[in-house]
């Protein structure tokens, strides 16, 4: 598929709800407009604060979070059984290896603290 650039044109910003030009957003050719939906600025300010999470060993896995994660993992089954697809089995696979690894995660926490 291929995308035309629209410059000149402006775009809203899903993050910050702020009207911007089409050189404040990355080029995201999957996109129908060629551009990412969160600018540059609030793209750059989010992967700071992940890093700086990520760095200080403090994300915070709760309880809420695994039980989104098995929940997501029955809806995936439960598509696989109603319209079989490769699609869905690599879905079941990686939401079964983001669990392992809250699960892990989780257990490390708990021997941290104790």
């Amino acid at each position: 598929m291929k995308v035309t650039f629209v410059i000149g044109d402006d775009k809203i910003c899903t993050k910050c709800n702020v009207e911007k030009t089409c050189e404040d957003y990355s080029i995201k050719r999957k996109s129908p407009d060629g551009r990412e939906n969160v600018c540059k600025k609030c793209r750059n300010e989010s992967q700071k604060e992940r890093r700086k999470v990520q760095r200080s060993g403090n994300l915070n896995i709760s309880q809420e979070i695994i039980e989104h994660a098995i929940q997501a993992r029955g809806l995936v089954k439960y598509l696989a059984r109603v319209s079989p697809n490769d699609h869905y089995e690599k879905a079941i696979a990686a939401l079964n290896r983001t669990l392992k690894h809250l699960r892990l995660l989780e257990i490390e926490r708990e021997n941290e603290t104790d």
